[in-house]
């Protein structure tokens, strides 16, 4: 699916590239759908609640890993493999569980100050940011699958998450009982 070595291209915030192309415009010009297979997705998507790349993939326009190749183009960056290359344990300190889960992201490499965080979503990265705040930490994308995301949340926090579940259940049924 990937390089798992790392090549950073000139890394930079994706709120500061601002040059980032519509998605349909960008298959479009990488030769991976035509004007009338965006028109035609396009009027799918007036009539129900999805993106543009879930309906291009759902029609069989394109692979999943063409709609993550190109998010990834459009980010400026990376597109990663989870699964050969998952991120280390230690690396979930700086990112709550309930964060990854909100906003769908695991990290999954640190370098000095810099922590570079899967999404499959990297356009609306700047919203994990901002949520964030005053970060110590440098946060940066790259793309992943949004099912490797998924598991390798359950596999840093999964036994967090559990024991918050647990926690909640009993002072629940607490205070029920009393």
């Amino acid at each position: 699916m990937s390089n798992q070595r790392l090549v950073l291209h000139d890394p930079q915030s994706i709120g500061a590239t601002g040059s980032a192309r519509l998605l349909g415009r960008q298959l479009i010009e990488d030769g991976h759908i035509t004007t009338p297979d965006l028109v035609h997705a396009i009027e799918l998507q007036s009539k129900m609640d999805a993106q543009l790349g879930e309906i291009l993939v759902a029609e069989g326009l394109i692979t999943p890993h063409t709609l993550l190749q190109t998010l990834a183009t459009q980010a400026n960056a990376q597109l990663v493999d989870l699964e050969h290359g998952p991120p280390r344990i230690n690396f979930a300190k700086p990112l709550p569980a309930t964060v990854c889960l909100q906003y769908k992201v695991v990290p999954w490499l640190r370098i000095a100050n810099t922590l570079l965080i899967a999404t499959s979503s990297p356009l609306e990265f700047e919203q994990l940011r901002v949520a964030m705040g005053n970060a110590l930490l440098t946060l940066l994308p790259v793309v992943a699958d949004p099912q490797q995301i998924q598991r390798q949340i359950t596999r840093l926090y999964g036994e967090q998450l559990a024991q918050k579940a647990i926690t909640q259940v009993l002072a629940l049924k607490a205070a029920t009982i009393g």
